[in-house]
């Protein structure tokens, strides 16, 4: 059975089943000094990591068997979500533990049609930067048996984030904290009959 959003593949029972791992799943612990020797906190130094490093590897998580790898259209997506933010800037050397930890939610078609992915997969998981909790919502896009990897940072505790999401009823819109732009991510997070008052997709 589809979910209540028809461009789900997962049906409602797994989704709602991922849900429940995300909430007990482990934070990811990470050290904010990792990038050091790496790259520098500025673009020039980011971009050449990314391209010249994390772009030529292939990463895995413990959910698929699919190779993952970082494209030049995730990059430019990385690269223009948050570079004024020192902790959102420390995360891209961490990229290979996040791809690897994070907890499969659903699969769904791309509604745009100027996409190059067959496909989104959408993962979540929760970390703790130097002990500052955050949730993380990785974005994978399909093309060719090849899944390419992004991410949004959410400044919120994981466990925060699903409680405020099951607060919300049927009939009312899920209260969403000011931190929280990534509106997609609140919908993916919803029960089934929960999702369908939360418009206006960050990613689709």
């Amino acid at each position: 059975m589809a979910g209540t959003n028809s461009n789900y593949q997962t049906s409602e029972g797994e989704r709602t089943g991922n849900i429940e791992k995300l909430a007990t799943a482990p934070d990811i612990t990470l050290d904010g000094n990792a990038y050091r020797g790496k790259y520098e906190l500025n673009k020039k130094s980011i971009v050449g990591f990314l391209k010249n490093t994390l772009r030529k590897e292939v990463f895995q998580n413990n959910h698929m068997p699919d190779p993952i790898r970082l494209g030049g259209k995730g990059i430019d997506k990385l690269i223009g979500y948050g570079l004024n933010n020192d902790a959102y800037k420390k995360l891209f050397v961490h990229i290979p533990e996040i791809i690897k930890n994070a907890v499969f939610i659903t699969d769904e078609i791309p509604t745009r049609a100027d996409t190059p992915y067959n496909i989104y997969r959408h993962l979540v998981t929760g970390i703790a930067l130097d002990g500052e909790p955050y949730t993380i919502h990785v974005i994978l896009g399909e093309n060719s048996g090849v899944w390419y990897y992004d991410h949004i940072l959410s400044k919120i505790e994981k466990g925060r984030l699903l409680s405020v999401i099951r607060q919300s009823t049927p009939g009312h819109p899920v209260v969403s904290p000011s931190s929280i732009k990534d509106t997609t991510l609140l919908r993916i997070l919803q029960a089934p009959l929960q999702e369908k008052n939360l418009k206006g997709d960050t990613y689709g």
